[in-house]
């Protein structure tokens, strides 16, 4: 049974239509993103690699540059530690350091053995 002349255009734009999607997915899917790493975000290896195994971090005393030191804690967690230890006084035991905007116990689990809240005797 043959088509109608309204079918055949029907199904001829129908294949069209179908035809300009998928090549227009093929070709938005061949382009990948771009994607800028910065060679100084590599190179910074885990807190254990940078500290000796007798090293510890003194959360009452460590300045922003050892905070950093930390895995886990950047430029900015640092300063809130900081911030917070100047705020509310020192430290009294490690766990307090959760208390911190943006430490949680991942960061408090990653750095246990590190991390010592001596007083600050000077």
């Amino acid at each position: 049974m043959p088509l109608r002349k309204s079918e055949r255009w029907a199904v001829g734009l129908t294949a069209l239509s179908l035809a300009l999607t998928l090549g227009y997915h093929a070709g938005t899917a061949r382009r990948a993103p771009e994607v800028t790493v910065r060679a100084e975000s590599l190179a910074r290896p885990p807190a254990t690699e940078t500290l000796r195994e007798t090293e510890r971090i003194n959360l009452n005393t460590a300045t922003e540059e050892e905070l950093t030191r930390l895995r886990g804690v950047g430029e900015a967690l640092a300063q809130r530690i900081v911030a917070y230890r100047e705020e509310h006084g020192p430290f009294r035991r490690v766990e307090e350091i959760t208390r911190v905007n943006g430490i949680g116990q991942a960061v408090l689990e990653n750095n246990w053995s590190i991390l010592t809240v001596e007083e600050d005797t000077t």
